[in-house]
């Protein structure tokens, strides 16, 4: 009886030890948008009340660009792409961002710049609804929200492989965050209006769900409609 259960256990692992590894094949995008690359931020001033105009940041003071990557709303571009999975189509907002940290964040010295590109994941049936609101152009604020999120980092670039700041690695987190959704929320806030006879959509980048309405009185980016309408594909 022993030498049968040795045998069966010896003819097992042989077996499991026979399989073929197969790599995890990551979802691709479908179809993409052209980049928005320009936008302007608008923030009041607490103190002063005056309306603060910075380039794709927005801040309560002038920006100058070294100081971009301490500010949470920036961005260098923003696009929409599309991904299927299982037959399912999903919405991708993408939008790459300077950020950093400190190399000793006790003493805040040393700061050290980086670049994310984070995403921030729609069903259809969601980003149509969105697409719908925004086309009415009512003046009230939109807002989505996504368990579906994430960013990749170009910190560890040097490292190569996993920690490669390339398209590869991006859809690979995507993939993730798709199949393992995370369990707190993000949210998007856009406003579409007609403001003295001219078309505009105002938005917010994704942020923690209870930021976003209450900041998007006096801080928010700001397009012309018809520019950010080309980031909204079918």
């Amino acid at each position: 009886m022993k030498k049968m259960l040795l045998l069966f256990v010896l003819s097992t692992g042989l077996t499991m030890s026979a399989q073929n590894r197969v790599n995890k094949v990551n979802d691709v995008f479908v179809s993409q948008s052209e980049k928005l690359t320009v936008s302007v931020g608008w923030e009041q001033n607490d103190e002063t009340g005056t309306w603060i105009e910075n380039k794709n940041v927005i801040h309560n003071k002038l920006c100058p660009s070294y100081w971009t990557a301490r500010v949470e709303q920036n961005f260098d571009w923003l696009q929409v792409n599309t991904i299927k999975k299982q037959g399912i189509k999903y919405y991708v907002f993408l939008y790459e961002r300077q950020s950093g940290r400190y190399k000793y964040p006790n003493i805040r010295k040393n700061w050290e710049n980086q670049y994310n590109t984070h995403f921030f994941v729609l069903t259809a049936p969601e980003y149509e609804s969105l697409k719908s609101s925004i086309e009415l152009k009512s003046g009230t604020n939109i807002k989505v929200s996504s368990k579906i999120k994430g960013h990749i980092t170009d910190r560890f670039h040097s490292l190569g492989g996993e920690d490669l700041y390339n398209e590869t690695n991006l859809l690979a987190k995507i993939t993730k965050a798709i199949e393992n959704p995370s369990y707190s929320e993000s949210s998007m806030i856009f406003n579409s209006q007609i403001t003295d006879g001219v078309e505009l959509l105002r938005f917010r980048l994704p942020e923690r769900s209870s930021l976003g309405e209450r900041k998007m009185n006096t801080q928010y980016f700001e397009n012309k409609y018809e520019d950010f309408k080309a980031l909204l594909i079918e």
